[in-house]
């Protein structure tokens, strides 16, 4: 028989939300972009709804069902469907990371548990920057009384189970709370347990989060009966790796120690499978320190407010995730001609593994663009993660015939092929990695260090045409932009791997960057690793293959079949890049900065390109 939920209430001393709007005043765009889907998922047989049992069972995740109106409550075309469609899935339980309405307070969160009672009492919640706006003890009085008279785990029975350390006694603070019963808590089903957990700044936005919660958060990873479990998943309303807008200050990303209790890093902590979050009204999954860690962040798209980022990323929908022992399974669901025919989200857009148990193999090919046949950008990979990604040719890139070769891409200054697709996440590769390609130049090379670039994946900045988002300057970015691999060939033939990654601040938990304040420079740093020997001939038919190996933090290049030089050493892992895509002649951009601020793109001939998520060599040949 089905063991029911047992729950933990936690304790913190900071508050729980942003007061900044920043990414959302003035840059709010259409609620859909119409986004074809590949054929394989729209034709997929629709998977019944589950049974759920110990160890094998589904829930649904729904973020940010706020109004995008100025009506102050949840999306009142939106929401009710999702509702609907989460519902016939049969979930055990649902989650919400915040943001349940636009503008919270005790009526409007009312009506959302109005909206949502179809759920049953298992939904579970985390405040946003919404919900909380501005956050008072009156304020978080009401949030609490509205919850538990409503759900049974908020209640006052909860405090019998506390875990953490209790809160100090009310000293005239207005922004410090001595209950923190349905924000800071654990709940389990099963084999698994569930942690919603509030990481987000303090009311002023210029500190962040005291030890308090942290604290009681890490504890928790630590416990025995946290061990014990088959599965850990977290929730909070921000994502970690998105350190946010103008005035938002820092979350540290992989570097902070928010993230390193969550993805088992500290010492003696479980490693939770997944983070889930919200606030980013887009759907994106992603591994941000894979070499590290398998735990995913996934931003589980928007049930109510506007769109964000680039088109591709911008979906209404929710996911279902599947348990089974110690494997985990993401389903995305969404409306494939929105609200054309009216909002109905019974369309598969993206599927994904989270966890694929302890057999699971990471090692497949992801990519295979060979630019022949009558769809010559097409993706020949067998890969089911990232199958059938299509290229889209940018800037005057082109297919041409080549003597003897057959089809290939030219590309030259602007000019490059990119994927911009909803599951090109699946090449945002952090940890193992390699990569195969045939080039030619069209002259001998020059440029500076880093010039000359034949394939990369992230985006630099992510404002411009398809962004809702505004940002900092480039070399402020934030983590989920990061280039986590870039190819190239410097001006004396020698190959050159290069990404970025979070520089870790392990022993302060205070803010890196305050309101208004200029991002800490140091933050994001570049790795790059060169070839000990140089290519001959580059304005030759040249086959080039690397590998990045986490393990041993090594990379080794290939030259038409055979080392080129020594493995090379590199100290740190690439991290983030989760909001990125992949091009090849060039940088990843979304083509409004100017070229002369970008590293020189490729100018020549590019075929045979073969992504794979491992670090073994593949041989292959010069065409």
């Amino acid at each position: 028989m089905f063991k029911y939920k047992q729950l933990v209430i936690g304790c913190s001393i900071s508050s729980l939300v942003s007061l900044s709007y920043a990414h959302e005043d003035g840059h709010r765009k259409p609620d859909h972009y119409h986004v074809a889907i590949p054929d394989y998922l729209a034709k997929m047989k629709k998977p019944a709804p589950k049974s759920h049992s110990n160890t094998k069972f589904s829930f649904c995740v729904i973020a940010d069902t706020q109004a995008s109106d100025g009506s102050g409550a949840y999306n009142l075309q939106i929401t009710p469907p999702i509702i609907e469609a989460a519902k016939a899935r049969n979930p055990l339980f649902t989650v919400f990371p915040g943001d349940l309405c636009e503008d919270g307070n005790a009526p409007r969160w009312k009506k959302w548990l109005k909206v949502t009672e179809s759920l049953g009492d298992n939904r579970y919640i985390v405040p946003g920057n919404h919900d909380l706006h501005p956050i008072r003890r009156a304020t978080m009085k009401q949030w609490q009384e509205v919850f538990s008279a409503a759900l049974p785990w908020v209640n006052e029975t909860a405090e019998k189970g506390q875990a953490g350390p209790l809160l100090p006694k009310f000293d005239g603070n207005d922004h410090a709370f001595e209950d923190r019963r349905s924000v800071d808590y654990f709940v389990d089903h099963g084999n698994t347990r569930i942690a919603c957990v509030a990481t987000d700044n303090t009311h002023s936005e210029n500190t962040a989060n005291p030890p308090a919660n942290l604290e009681w958060f890490r504890k928790v990873m630590q416990m025995p009966s946290t061990k014990a479990k088959t599965n850990v998943i977290v929730f909070t309303h921000k994502p970690l790796t998105m350190e946010g807008f103008a005035g938002n200050p820092d979350t540290g990303g992989t570097g902070w120690k928010w993230w390193r209790a969550i993805s088992g890093m500290d010492h003696g902590s479980k490693k939770a499978s997944a983070l889930f979050t919200g606030h980013y009204h887009m759907y994106r999954p992603g591994r941000p320190d894979a070499g590290k860690t398998r735990t995913m962040e996934i931003i589980s798209g928007t049930a109510g407010g506007h769109l964000e980022c680039y088109y591709h990323h911008r979906h209404h929908g929710f996911l279902e995730i599947d348990v089974d022992g110690d494997k985990m399974t993401a389903t995305f669901w969404g409306d494939a001609d929105g609200k054309e025919n009216g909002w109905k989200f019974d369309d598969i857009f993206d599927q994904f593994v989270i966890a694929g148990g302890a057999k699971e193999k990471f090692s497949g090919q992801l990519t295979n663009y060979n630019f022949e046949g009558k769809n010559p950008l097409s993706d020949n990979s067998l890969s089911t993660n990232s199958k059938d990604i299509p290229l889209l040719l940018k800037g005057g890139a082109k297919i041409v015939d080549a003597p003897r070769k057959g089809q290939v891409l030219e590309t030259g200054a602007g000019k490059f092929a990119t994927t911009l697709d909803l599951k090109d996440h699946n090449l945002a590769l952090t940890g193992d990695l390699s990569i195969s390609v045939n080039v030619k130049a069209k002259t001998k090379l020059t440029g500076k260090s880093g010039d000359n670039v034949i394939l990369s994946y992230g985006c630099g900045q992510a404002n411009g045409t398809f962004s809702g988002i505004p940002r900092y300057k480039a070399d402020e970015r934030n983590e989920a932009e990061n280039y986590t691999y870039i190819l190239s060939i410097d001006a004396d033939n020698k190959l050159r791997l290069s990404w970025q990654y979070r520089v870790h601040h392990e022993d302060s938990w205070k803010p890196i960057r305050k309101k208004r304040q200029k991002p800490d420079s140091n933050r994001l740093k570049m790795e790059s690793v060169v070839s000990t020997k140089s290519i001959g001939d580059v304005t030759k038919w040249n086959y080039i293959q690397v590998t990045r190996n986490a393990k041993t933090k090594t990379v080794q290049f290939y030259l038409n079949g055979n080392k080129l030089g020594n493995p090379v050493k590199y100290q740190n892992q690439a991290t983030g890049g989760q909001i990125g895509t992949l091009a090849i002649g060039g940088l990843a951009r979304n083509g409004n900065e100017k070229i002369d601020t970008q590293a020189i793109d490729w100018s020549g001939f590019i075929d045979d390109v073969k992504i794979y998520d491992n670090p073994k060599f593949y041989k292959g040949k010069r065409r």
